[in-house]
């Protein structure tokens, strides 16, 4: 997916207590790959948990840092002119995460944060899901 296309997704057959992986990949425009996580959660029969509450067992990122509710460099996540809630990285990124027990679905956005997405080429990436280590 391109980082400018905000589209939703879902990662099905996640089973409570097994590790997945949030992964941001560089197109080839590094400089300016700010990426944003929109309001990730797991969905179970109990109801939903922020993946931002949860929290993760590691994260790295290709520049900057990973941050709750705030972009790679600290400031708003913001997508599209608004402020959102999620998990701000920068590409290349890999975010592990445990799934809650109950939880199997994984939901949620993934978009360009304007902090990246409003410099000139705006910057080009692809995100993924994998319930196994990324390679």
């Amino acid at each position: 997916m391109r980082a400018a296309f905000q589209g939703h997704w879902m990662a099905p057959g996640a089973f409570g207590g097994v590790p997945v992986w949030l992964v941001v990949e560089d197109e080839g425009s590094i400089e300016r790959d700010w990426a944003a996580w929109v309001e990730p959660r797991f969905v179970g029969a109990a109801g939903q948990r922020a993946v931002t509450d949860v929290g993760w067992v590691s994260a790295t990122t290709g520049w900057g840092s990973v941050h709750k509710d705030r972009n790679t460099v600290g400031g708003p996540l913001t997508v599209a002119g608004r402020v959102v809630k999620g998990i701000g990285t920068h590409a290349t990124s890999v975010i592990e995460v445990k799934v809650p027990e109950g939880m199997t679905r994984l939901v949620g956005r993934a978009a360009h944060d304007d902090g990246g997405a409003q410099q000139p080429d705006g910057g080009k990436m692809r995100f993924s899901i994998h319930s196994q280590v990324p390679k």
